[in-house]
């Protein structure tokens, strides 16, 4: 195999996984969305607090079957959901204070919340891939 087949290859693996990962997140974010619908607007809880627990909801299930589905981990590793949590947790306080903060400015709570998501999504792929698929020297 050429090269340039192996770059073909190499990239169509890592968007095929980028894009499976991307299925698993959406069911993820539907989840923390309902979640943080019902805190927000159903028990009238601040958008940075209803942020913190609806993303935590989000992250345990996106680790559970990411790293289960995607990342064939045939057995669940409590270090590996340590540290996952540990990196989501800084993420989450950042990005709930980032959205509060937009919240008490005037902007909408559900697109303070929508306007974090692609670069929570593209952090939340690298770190995962780098935990359950460290990498190998060649």
């Amino acid at each position: 195999m050429s090269w340039l087949a192996t770059l073909r290859a190499a990239r169509g693996n890592q968007l095929r996984e980028i894009l499976h990962f991307g299925v698993i997140s959406g069911m993820g974010l539907i989840l923390d969305v309902a979640i943080y619908s019902s805190l927000v607007y159903g028990l009238a809880l601040r958008p940075g607090v209803s942020n913190g627990v609806s993303a935590f909801c989000a992250i345990t299930f996106v680790f559970l079957i990411s790293g289960r589905r995607q990342f064939a981990s045939t057995r669940f590793s409590p270090i590996k959901y340590l540290i996952w949590l540990a990196f989501q947790g800084i993420s989450i306080t950042t990005f709930s204070a980032l959205i509060g903060w937009l919240a008490t400015r005037g902007t909408n709570p559900l697109l303070a919340k929508a306007l974090t998501v692609p670069i929570s999504f593209l952090m939340n792929f690298a770190f995962m891939r780098m935990l359950m698929k460290p990498l190998t020297k060649p």
